[in-house]
């Protein structure tokens, strides 16, 4: 028989939490806790399954893993973020290929007539004449 010194050391070693505490943590609602645990459970932290049980439990050790984890790849996106640069490109890409991506080209492969003339360089519309024998 397990002694209940054993038993308190047991449980000081797991520490599990619930849905309600780990909402309080992470800063959400115990509802969106209790949806994303089924639909998304990519977005919280590895759950403490025990068999023949449904009850949302997570262990203390695993969320603060996953908090540092979380901390480390959002750090790492705010420094790439702020690396890039605004501003038009410099590298000798053309401004209109950024401009108007989608009138680039159509569907015969060339753009159409009203962008062609005013990306043409040097040239001015060919306006028809009025007086046409």
């Amino acid at each position: 028989m397990v002694s209940g010194d054993a038993i308190a050391a047991m449980r000081a070693s797991v520490a599990l939490i619930d849905a309600a505490e780990l909402a309080s943590l992470v800063h959400r609602s115990l509802k969106s806790v209790r949806v994303d645990s089924i639909r998304r459970p990519e977005t919280l932290p590895p759950r403490y399954i025990i068999p023949g049980t449904r009850k949302l439990l997570w262990r203390l050790e695993d969320v603060k893993e996953w908090m540092d984890e979380i901390s480390i790849v959002e750090a790492e996106r705010l420094r790439i973020e702020q690396q890039r640069r605004n501003g038009v490109p410099r590298d000798g890409t053309s401004w209109r290929s950024t401009r108007w991506p989608s009138f680039r080209r159509s569907a015969v492969g060339r753009p159409p007539r009203w962008l062609s003339a005013r990306l043409a360089v040097g040239s001015r519309p060919v306006r028809p004449s009025a007086a046409v024998v």
